[in-house]
């Protein structure tokens, strides 16, 4: 798989939900349907701010601290701030975290690899969970950066099926800067600003709570009353700045779910940005096509 660039890989179709992933590389995001390009307008923004067009690793938080990054693990080695993490994160569909030596290949950069082992397979629950892992990986490449521990330098989520085997559904770390430090507001301060933040938009918060790598992350489900207009409003950046109460950008990640009148998704967008990645889902009945207009080419029929 190319780690650069995932662009709906057959194995990501989980039921009636279908997730587009993408990885953050160079100074945007892959352009992937109307959200994301959404994100990328918005991380094209911050990264201009922060860094030069090329290979520089893009900086999504507002600043970098590794005595705040190491800080948030007492393990020494991978092994154990892996396994630190897993109880940090305390989701019982995360099944395992292992770290592996990739060999190198034609198609792989070889190097150390944490494998995220998940249990739900369908659904929301699903996309959660791959979201969870995304955060974990990112939280565990960070901190070995800021405690000089052995590079982590591929993550990939396996999903268990029915029989026991496990299939790859996600890998590969953005091109993102290291040791971030992102919003530092506590869950009290966020939850409210959040809830405003959703009803500015029209949107009726269920429940808001919170995951962590290293720090806070915002897992929302939220009810809209009128579907195809909130996918149509949230093509617009100024729509994720209002429902999550600020810059998406400035948290460590977030997870949001919009369900109908009915409970059923509509949307589900998520981001783990110290792994560099982001998902988009929408309700295929609700997407507005893309449109290609033809260049003219000055020949009869072109």
């Amino acid at each position: 798989m190319d780690v650069l660039d995932r662009l709906v890989p057959d194995y990501m179709e989980r039921e009636s939900l279908m997730t587009v992933s993408r990885r953050i590389t160079l100074v945007c995001a892959a352009t992937v349907g109307a959200l994301a390009v959404v994100a990328a307008v918005a991380v094209a923004q911050r990264a201009a701010t922060h860094t030069t067009p090329g290979f520089t690793p893009v900086q999504l938080g507002h600043g970098v601290d590794a005595k705040v990054v190491g800080a948030a693990a007492s393990g020494t080695t991978l092994d154990v701030v892996a396994s630190q993490l897993e109880a940090k994160v305390n989701d019982p569909s995360i099944k395992s975290v292992a770290i592996r030596q990739q060999a190198e290949t034609a198609a792989a950069a070889g190097g150390t690899q944490v494998v995220v082992t998940t249990s739900a397979s369908s659904g929301p629950a699903a996309s959660e969970a791959s979201w969870k892992a995304e955060l974990l990986a990112g939280a565990l490449r960070d901190i070995a950066v800021a405690k000089g521990l052995t590079t982590v330098d591929n993550f990939e989520v396996d999903q268990l099926l029915p029989d026991g085997s496990a299939k790859p559904v996600d890998s590969g770390f953005g091109n993102v800067v290291p040791d971030e430090v992102f919003d530092t507001s506590s869950k009290a301060t966020m939850r409210p600003r959040i809830s405003a933040g959703l009803q500015s938009v029209d949107l009726s918060p269920i429940s808001i709570d919170f995951a962590q790598g290293i720090q806070d992350a915002p897992v929302v489900i939220a009810k809209t009353t009128a579907p195809q207009k909130t996918i149509d409003a949230s093509t617009d950046p100024t729509f994720w700045r209002q429902a999550l109460g600020g810059d998406p950008l400035d948290y460590e990640g977030y997870f949001i779910e919009i369900v109908d009148a009915s409970g059923n998704p509509v949307l589900i967008s998520s981001a783990a940005h110290r792994a560099g990645s982001s998902s988009a889902w929408i309700q295929p009945d609700l997407q507005q096509p893309v449109r290609m207009n033809p260049v003219p080419t000055g020949k009869a029929g072109g």
